[in-house]
């Protein structure tokens, strides 16, 4: 449910986990998680860039970030 993009307390609330460390126990992080967490990182880090470099140059521009 938590990679379709439920949210946690939902998540808890219909598996019936009252607590988070019953929650954490059976949420397991895999490979493709990593990736994920990985490619948002690079996405942020592109968009900081972007507007530092644009305020170098005296830009009024603003960057959206996601």
């Amino acid at each position: 449910m938590r990679k379709a993009g439920v949210q946690e307390s939902v998540i808890m609330e219909i598996t019936g986990h009252s607590t988070r460390e019953m929650f954490d126990r059976y949420n397991t992080i895999d490979e493709e998680d990593t990736r994920q967490a990985v490619n948002k990182l690079e996405d942020y880090f592109a968009n900081v860039d972007l507007h530092v470099d644009l305020n170098k140059k005296g830009a009024t521009t603003n960057v959206v970030t996601p």
